[in-house]
């Protein structure tokens, strides 16, 4: 595969995937255009949610708060290439359970769009890896 995305394309999209969990632990409706096309989609069935479509129901998603929202995002390992004609990305997600007090992790797969405000999220997919529990279940402890 030709790579045809820059360094500067490849940093603004970093730059946007680290902007997204300012935007929603600050509950900054007005940030999630910086972070999301449009008509953009977003899918959290893995986690229990419904997939929003366009930045009206990312707008409700958001305003959903507490009940619903970690009280933080923390994103790492992310990569960023090309897919065919697609632009995508893949990162990882780390937040804490509100009810339980545990760690929650997964990954987001994002398709990007580049508009004529940079670089935004067309459609991204919430995967969960770990919903809590102690480490050790799995070794049979």
């Amino acid at each position: 595969m030709h790579e045809t995305l820059s360094f500067e394309d490849r940093f603004e999209i970093t730059q946007v995937l680290a902007r997204y969990g300012h935007v929603m632990d600050g509950r900054d409706f007005a940030g999630l255009a910086g972070v999301f096309v449009e008509d953009a989609s977003f899918d959290v069935t893995s986690v229990g949610g419904p997939v929003y479509c366009g930045l009206s129901q990312l707008e409700g998603f958001l305003a959903l708060g507490e009940a619903v929202h970690p009280p933080f995002h923390i994103l790492a390992n992310a990569w960023v290439f090309q897919d065919g004609e697609a632009v995508k990305s893949m990162s990882k997600w780390l937040t804490i359970d509100q009810a339980t007090g545990l760690p929650r992790s997964g990954d987001y797969i994002d398709t990007w769009q580049k508009t004529s405000n940079g670089w935004r999220i067309a459609a991204r997919t919430a995967r969960v890896r770990w919903a809590g529990g102690s480490w050790s279940d799995g070794y049979g402890a």
